[in-house]
This record gives structure tokens, C-alpha cells and sequence, in this order.
């Protein structure tokens, strides 16, 4: 898990494809970055929702809220992640000109 701005990931590599997620579990929150990996699917460890690392979606009830995905970059042995636009009035100075931030740690 690394956090990034105002937001906590959780980061996968499936198939030598990264992929990152919101860590919090739509459904009460849990981290899904400690939950169980199988295939493209993590199951939530608190209540055993299971998501698609690729597309957010529900495995099992595909019409609920999906996870928030963002688009990771590897390059150089640095993962990048696409974050959606913030607004300039609750973007800090240091952010304006990037839309792209650099993860760095474990995984």
C-alpha cells in the first residue's frame, strides 16, 4: 500500500502488469491491499467482497459501486500513477503543474 496525495493505494502485479486500486473496500473500507490475490481478483479481508484489480468491478455482483482504478506506468524500475484532475482551489502549489505522481515503495 502506498499513499499518494489524499489518497491510499493498494498496488498489484499480475502477469508482470501493475495495477492500482483504492485501497478502501466500497463496501465498509477494508484495506484491500492485505486482502488474497487470485488471478486478477483480491478478496477484502474483512468481509470477502471481491474486486477486479483490472476494472474495479465487483466479481461476483458486478452492479455495485466498483473500485476506484488508476492507471500505473512502470519506468525504470519506478511505478507512475495516473490521479484524475484535482481541482485548482484544493490542489496544493507544489501539485499544479503534475498529474502524474511517482509511487515509491514496497510491492
Amino acid at each position: 500500500m502506498i499513499r499518494v496525495g489524499e489518497k491510499t493505494l493498494a498496488f498489484f502485479k499480475v502477469e508482470g502488469v501493475y495495477y492500482a486500486i483504492s485501497n478502501a473496500c466500497p463496501h465498509k473500507g477494508g484495506p484491500l491491499g492485505q486482502g488474497d490475490l487470485c488471478g486478477h481478483v483480491v478478496t477484502c479481508p474483512w468481509h470477502g467482497w471481491t474486486w477486479d484489480v483490472r476494472t474495479g468491478v465487483n466479481a461476483r455482483i458486478p452492479s455495485v459501486r466498483p473500485v476506484q482504478c488508476y492507471p500505473v506506468k512502470a519506468n525504470d524500475g519506478q511505478l507512475y500513477v495516473e490521479l484524475p484532475e484535482v481541482p485548482s482551489a484544493n490542489r496544493a502549489p507544489a501539485d499544479a503543474d503534475s498529474d502524474q505522481r511517482q509511487a515509491s515503495g514496497g510491492g
